[in-house]
């Protein structure tokens, strides 16, 4: 579960930029909040709200960024390669920083009907450029306090990396370490590297951490949102694997998609571009006309762009929720009937449907999501002489609890809104 992350010199945000999830303690009860075993809480959604150009996708993008560059930075990139972002174009040969803190929370083995609930947090910090990393730091909190797992730094004068660790942490060779390449995480660095050589000598921080951001998911990449992302091969073949998920999303898929009675996933032989035949797994979406015994069957890549759209999104959003981790989603709700959205996020709300506590982050172009949230739920984005600026909405002054985000969004108000003068 994600707290907070601080970023600084990406995209369009030149300055010190914070995003935070932390929930304070006066805020007003909200099912969208998730209450750590120390008393406090975290927000499970936040909706980001602006005009077009403002920096909304840019806000969300180091989240996506991070759960990459932890994860799969090593071994996807060759060491050649630049390390795939983009500072502000004002500030591009100055490097960029990004900090994360994050929690993971696991119940200790006990006989107990109700095991009680450990909280572990780490922070994160990297400074980099487009080609090296300059520092990587990770934190893990020991009481009240944060202990340095990991330093590794970068010496310029001498073209090589210093690691300090922390041995209860990182019981791995410093000069193992310092030979990680340089446009990598060091956690990417050790997780592949223990898997490549089989053994248990990994430690349980790399595997905690690779674990808890592999969950992560985002249609956004280094250049915007993904049109790919989760298309309907992948989403087909996770709904075939598992019941549970697939029945899930058909239920709401029937809810709102007028005259959808079902979806049946079907092995069928299919001429490929070459002209060989070749087996593949299809939907069929079923509709009864007036009733009649025999249903029309019609495939999935036949139906309309919502119906589509919501069928991919859906398999990414049932996952998360299946499985815990944060769905990071630019413009999730485009060709979604505004029910459907309203019922997708409302699923982050209850423990019977998110089990795991999964988290969303989403813009969002939808003023009337807004009736659903909470301030602590909604950050708002403008865009001035090219830096983009964000501000969480209890941050605005005179910002009544009691007040209708919605209408004072729609006025002005809150800001954040396209001006047409």
């Amino acid at each position: 579960m994600i707290k907070w992350f601080r970023f600084k010199n990406f995209q369009s945000y030149l300055d010190d930029c914070v995003v935070d999830l932390t929930v304070n303690k006066k805020a007003a009860h909200s099912y969208f909040d998730y209450e750590l075993s120390d008393g406090s809480k975290v927000a499970k959604v936040l909706g980001v709200f602006g005009a077009n150009g403002s920096g909304k996708s840019n806000l969300i993008q180091p989240l996506a960024f991070i759960s990459w560059f932890l994860t799969d930075s090593f071994k996807s990139l060759d060491e050649s390669e630049k390390i795939p972002y983009f500072p502000h174009f004002s500030a591009s040969n100055e490097n960029t920083e990004i900090e994360i803190e994050f929690v993971f929370s696991y119940e200790e083995e006990s006989s107990d009907p109700h095991p009680k609930t450990t909280d572990m947090e780490f922070r994160y910090f990297i400074e980099f450029n487009r080609n090296r990393v300059i520092q990587e730091e990770m934190k893990v909190k020991t009481s009240r306090l944060f202990s340095s797992a990991f330093t590794r730094s970068y010496n310029d004068k001498e073209d090589i990396y210093t690691v300090k660790k922390n041995q209860k942490y990182l019981p791995v060779k410093k000069n193992i370490l310092e030979q990680a390449p340089q446009n990598c995480s060091l956690i990417s660095y050790i997780y592949r590297m223990e898997q490549g050589a089989k053994t248990n000598e990994a430690f349980n921080l790399v595997e905690m951490v690779n674990f808890l951001f592999k969950l992560n998911d985002s249609n956004l990449n280094i250049y915007g949102r993904d049109n790919h992302f989760y298309n309907l091969s992948f989403a087909t073949e996770l709904f075939s694997e598992n019941e549970k998920i697939f029945n899930a999303v058909k239920t709401l898929l029937r809810k709102y998609d007028l005259g959808l009675d079902d979806i049946k996933i079907e092995e069928v032989m299919v001429i490929t571009s070459d002209g060989k035949e070749e087996s593949r797994l299809i939907p069929f979406c079923i509709h009864n006309h007036n009733h009649k015994d025999k249903p029309y069957r019609l495939p999935i890549y036949q139906e309309s762009s919502g119906t589509q759209s919501a069928y991919r999104l859906l398999a990414s959003i049932a996952l998360r929720l299946e499985m815990g981790g944060v769905s990071t989603l630019d413009e999730f709700d485009n060709d979604l009937h505004p029910q459907l959205t309203t019922e997708i996020i409302n699923l982050f709300k209850d423990q019977s449907t998110n089990p795991h506590d999964a988290q969303l982050i989403f813009t969002s172009h939808s003023p009337e999501v807004l009736k659903l949230l909470r301030k602590q739920h909604v950050y708002l984005t403008e865009k001035i002489d090219c830096e983009s600026q964000a501000w969480r909405a209890d941050e605005i002054e005179g910002l009544k609890e009691r007040d209708n985000l919605y209408a004072k969004y729609i006025s002005g108000a809150l800001g954040a809104v396209p001006s047409f003068d």
